[in-house]
């Protein structure tokens, strides 16, 4: 399942405001040498780890007839984890989306304590999905 984090940043810390390179190097602090983080210098970061998904832990979401094995074997094949962080800027109008798409429950975690941690750190408020 996908899901969209949204931070709003507020006023700059002692340390001052996040950027896209203050924010990929988070990242690969947290999630560690097994995961690759890049950004492509604009907007946009990339975290990705070569471990397949687990759809064990949403069988409720599964279509169909809710067997979370036979859809991993029809759509989850090759998938591996991974989210993405949209950075717009630290404007009162800007706001930084830390997104999973089509994400097992663990991969939808790591994004959620990623997005807390980015967010208190620069005291920033996350709007999180209903």
């Amino acid at each position: 399942m996908g899901m969209d984090r949204f931070i709003k940043w507020g006023p700059a810390p002692e340390w001052g405001h996040p950027t896209l390179e203050k924010l990929a190097a988070v990242a690969r602090n947290f999630l560690g040498p097994e995961w690759t983080v890049t950004h492509d210098n604009k907007d946009w970061i990339v975290c990705e780890s070569g471990k397949p998904q687990c759809w064990a832990l949403l069988s409720e979401y599964v279509p169909g007839d809710g067997d979370p094995i036979k859809f991993q074997e029809e759509y989850g094949q090759g998938r591996t984890r991974g989210f993405e962080v949209f950075f717009q800027g630290t404007g009162p109008e800007d706001q930084t989306s830390v997104i999973t798409r089509q994400a097992d429950e663990f991969t939808n975690a790591l994004a959620d304590r990623y997005a807390k941690i980015i967010a208190r750190w620069w005291k920033g408020t996350i709007e999180w999905p209903g």
